[in-house]
């Protein structure tokens, strides 16, 4: 058996034979394999390694980032089946690190995640809306499981949900949100606007000027009562209802 003799190059150990390489970036002589294929050079190679290539490379993109995002968008543009066959492929092959990076950047990038979210659904709202109404006849029993576990877990959410969906029946303009719906009931310090009684456990979001008689589906129109006053006004005028109550308006 013939000993193979080694040689030291950049503090490694390699056999005598094995082909190596200077980089003309870093002056460091490193194992030809470190040096990415070339079709151009005489020995196959690039004349940077592949450490210096990749400083390269990542400097480059930083100081070009627009104009790079700019050639992607019109390159994918005009070239939309082998863009789209060239993606699958890559996928295929690098699904479980795709993945995996993926994941890792939703988790660390949420705003951003939901940002993307809503620019999709609002640029695809018809074709989103169309899968899901064909999805929930398909799976019907799957989706009212969805639905009332939604509810039992969201309750405020599911209220806002219904209010906006009722004014949207009766063709009043506007809505709310859940965040607006928090903050007047902080700004009424957790109590019925009416009785003044707690409604931390439990309200109802009153439109003050009621949608049967013109009112609008807009925060600046919405009260919070408890379920008893809120029963009780119904679609009576405001301040019909509170001079009712004992208040001098």
């Amino acid at each position: 058996m013939t000993d193979i003799v080694l040689m030291k190059v950049s503090n490694i150990l390699v056999p005598h034979d094995e082909a190596v390489k200077c980089c003309t970036k870093c002056g460091a002589v490193k194992r030809l394999a470190e040096f990415a294929k070339s079709k151009k050079s005489r020995d196959g190679r690039q004349p940077q390694c592949k450490a210096c290539d990749a400083q390269y490379q990542a400097a480059y993109r930083a100081k070009h980032k627009e104009d790079i995002r700019l050639y992607n968008q019109q390159y994918a543009a005009s070239n939309k089946a082998a863009k789209s066959e060239y993606d699958r492929g890559h996928y295929k092959e690098n699904q479980s690190e795709i993945r995996e990076r993926s994941a890792a950047w939703a988790k660390a990038n949420p705003e951003k995640v939901k940002a993307a979210w809503r620019r999709h659904y609002v640029g695809n709202k018809a074709k989103i809306v169309e899968r899901a109404i064909a999805w929930n006849r398909a799976n019907r029993l799957i989706a009212s499981a969805r639905i009332a576990d939604w509810r039992r877990r969201h309750p405020e959410a599911y209220r806002v949900y219904r209010a906006n969906r009722r004014a949207r029946i009766k063709q009043a303009g506007g809505s709310f949100t859940l965040r607006e719906i928090k903050a007047l009931l902080t700004k009424q310090k957790g109590r019925c606007a009416c009785c003044r009684k707690s409604i931390r456990k439990a309200f109802h979001a009153d439109h003050i000027v009621a949608l049967a008689n013109g009112g609008e589906n807009l925060i600046c129109n919405i009260q919070l009562l408890c379920p008893r006053c809120n029963l009780e006004k119904s679609s009576k005028d405001p301040v019909s209802f509170m001079q009712s109550k004992g208040f001098l308006l």
